[in-house]
């Protein structure tokens, strides 16, 4: 990700659209796609919107989303939507094969004009934090911030269930009746790793409010509902900034959120998730889940 340039974007739903491109993969792991698009040709379109971010706005005001993961859907839509190499033919196609039984869906198919091929791709954003300090961290010790959800889970689910549905008998008769075709299937999961916070060095923690406040007495700070997770805060965004003991005494929560660490300067230096003193014992014990239990639930709570 050019930070550079995203610097030059003011913008959040356009800072947020360049990060949900660019942003890293949250693991480089087989079967999953890094997209990048750092192109002079997306950075100009993105200056434009920036600019003018109308045609943007509008499109997810025509399609609003509470849940973080669908946001992070439709600018995705929105990217194909307007790139001129790309074609969406079809998004969160239903895969049916009668009224009462749903397989799955098919997040998006997009023709690729240069590639001459098809596209079926599964998106995802996801916020992985460690409970354990083991030195090797195995996928199952990644786990979301409210447990509903496992690296591990989310990582076998995309591999053995949702890329494979493109290839199922019944999609392939659907596909057939749209007059469309797969060529190839891929995975983009964007995100980011937290790991137990330890000292003010580490850049994505979480810690509890006991331990922020022992690490960082001082610290300035920002809190950040979902919708602000996708992109760094713009430095000239000075809105809910607060010395850390106040902020953290007016977004007193039982449940895990996270906050944005700021310099003197209101630079974003990290970003922690912030958890209750009992949050470790029970993700601890979300990691020894079994699997085959876990799997046959849906984990994409986002």
């Amino acid at each position: 990700m050019n930070s550079a340039f995203l610097q030059q974007l003011k913008v959040q739903q356009v800072r947020d659209l360049y990060c949900a491109i660019n942003g890293p993969s949250v693991a480089d792991l087989p079967g999953l796609t890094h997209w990048q698009d750092d192109s002079p040709d997306f950075h100009q379109r993105l200056l434009a919107l920036d600019a003018n971010p109308t045609p943007l706005l509008q499109h997810l005001s025509d399609h609003p989303q509470s849940r973080l993961g669908l946001y992070f859907e439709t600018l995705w839509h929105f990217y194909f939507d307007q790139h001129p190499r790309f074609e969406r033919l079809a998004s969160n196609l239903q895969i049916q094969p009668d009224r009462q039984t749903t397989l799955g869906e098919l997040d998006l198919i997009v023709q690729d004009h240069i590639g001459n091929q098809s596209l079926h791709i599964e998106l995802a954003i996801k916020f992985y934090l460690n409970p354990w300090n083991h030195q090797t961290q195995p996928l199952r010790h990644w786990v979301g911030p409210e447990l509903r959800d496992r690296f591990d889970f989310k990582y076998e689910k995309t591999l053995t269930q949702q890329l494979p549905l493109s290839q199922h008998p019944c999609t392939h008769e659907i596909l057939l009746e749209q007059k469309l075709s797969i060529d190839k299937s891929i995975a983009i999961m964007k995100g980011t790793l937290f790991s137990q916070g330890a000292t003010a060095q580490q850049r994505n923690v979480w810690m509890t409010q006991e331990q922020l406040l022992q690490t960082w007495p001082n610290q300035k700070a920002r809190y950040l509902p979902k919708r602000l997770w996708l992109s760094p805060l713009h430095p000239d965004e000075h809105s809910g900034i607060a010395q850390l003991p106040s902020l953290l005494e007016a977004n007193a929560d039982n449940s895990p959120y996270q906050i944005a660490l700021l310099s003197d300067q209101n630079d974003e230096i990290g970003r922690c998730f912030v958890v209750n003193a009992c949050w470790q014992q029970r993700a601890q014990a979300f990691t020894q889940l079994s699997a085959k239990k876990r799997l046959t639930s849906s984990i994409d709570s986002d």
